[in-house]
């Protein structure tokens, strides 16, 4: 199945992807659409995921306050490959889309919200209510999960980086940030290593759950509009399920 954002038609790939709705104001439009010249899915398929990041970045930088209303309509204008609409602002903002897509600004203010940074908080939130015991499984917990998660902007993952995220949590090995034989490969590397033991589905609930919560968390700050970490975990029974996660992550059903 091709990955999201690219299509076939008429035996050449495309670039296509939504416009979020609450950008939909400043991009009159409902779709990015970007032929990609390619009639070949391994270099279509690396195409499109530049062109996914490099669209992401865009929308981030239209949802801060670095630009005024006509910066914004401008930089909208570029994405649909429209002509730029004139404005006399002289900050260098600076937006390349017909082969790159690069955006960069003087201003020093950084929109994003890292997942990194979301976590923190959440921590730093949640700690006085446990013990120290529990601090510091939650530490470890959080540890793996964004060495698994690409850390990004929060408001940048869809539900489709969620279960890509469950499915790699489901492969991997145990004590994965304690042995000597994993430090300084990457997690793909890991977990395409032959005969790896793998982590039972309890534990990976344990990081599912743990994802959802901050997630969760996320939503109530207004970091997030949607919890895309919602019920990613496995069908387990109750029983086994709540044996593990109150004891060692801390969590109460």
């Amino acid at each position: 199945m091709p990955p999201n954002h690219l299509y076939k038609r008429n035996n050449q790939y495309y670039f296509r992807m939504r416009v979020p709705n609450d950008l939909r104001h400043i991009i009159p439009a409902t779709e990015i659409k970007k032929s990609l010249r390619s009639e070949t899915y391994c270099s279509a398929k690396l195409l499109a995921k530049q062109w996914e990041c490099k669209t992401e970045e865009v929308f981030l930088l239209l949802r801060s306050d670095v630009l005024n209303d006509q910066q914004q309509l401008e930089v909208a204008g570029r994405l649909l490959h429209r002509k730029p609409v004139r404005s006399a602002y002289t900050a260098p903002v600076t937006v390349e889309m017909e082969s790159n897509l690069v955006v960069k600004t003087n201003n020093d203010k950084h929109p994003q919200k890292l997942l990194s940074q979301v976590v923190d908080e959440y921590i730093q939130d949640r700690k006085y209510r446990w013990s120290s015991k529990t601090l510091v499984e939650y530490e470890s917990a959080y540890q793996v999960i964004l060495k698994v998660m690409e850390d990004r902007d929060i408001r940048s993952y869809e539900k489709a980086d969620l279960i890509t995220f469950r499915d790699t949590i489901l492969r991997l090995p145990p004590n994965l940030t304690k042995k000597a034989e994993f430090k300084g490969k990457t997690i793909q590397q890991i977990v395409e290593l032959p005969n790896l033991e793998r982590i039972s589905d309890k534990t990976a609930n344990g990081y599912l759950v743990n994802t959802a919560a901050v997630f969760k968390w996320a939503v109530k700050q207004g970091y997030l509009e949607t919890n895309y970490a919602d019920g990613l975990s496995l069908p387990i029974k109750q029983h086994s399920f709540c044996k593990f996660v109150i004891p060692s992550l801390g969590f109460a059903f």
